[in-house]
């Protein structure tokens, strides 16, 4: 009893560890695609390179974007699922049988 107790409590954790680096990788990502397009809107601004430049930054932007939102969708799950996973055994015939 005590060993799925512990591995419930260690499943819990494991989860909170990668929603917090979930969220770090969607941060991340915002700085890593946000800073160029910030310098070229500065560039562009001083009159330093030509307005044509925003066409590959607006392309920049759109990955860096999907990608953030897949690691914050990814971080929702998890913090969301977070409490509700308990120890099922999926051999038994019925749905959601509770492991003993």
């Amino acid at each position: 009893m005590l060993l799925v107790v512990q591995g419930q409590v260690m499943g819990f954790f494991r989860n909170i560890w990668d929603g917090v680096l979930s969220f770090s990788a969607f941060a991340l990502t915002l700085v890593v695609f946000g800073a160029p397009a910030w310098a070229t809107y500065v560039a562009v601004t001083a009159g330093a390179i030509s307005a044509w430049i925003y066409v590959p930054t607006v392309g920049m932007l759109y990955i860096g974007l999907n990608l953030a939102i897949a690691f914050l969708r990814r971080r929702w799950m998890v913090w969301h699922l977070c409490g509700r996973v308990s120890a099922v055994d999926t051999r038994s015939a019925g749905p959601n049988r509770e492991i003993a």
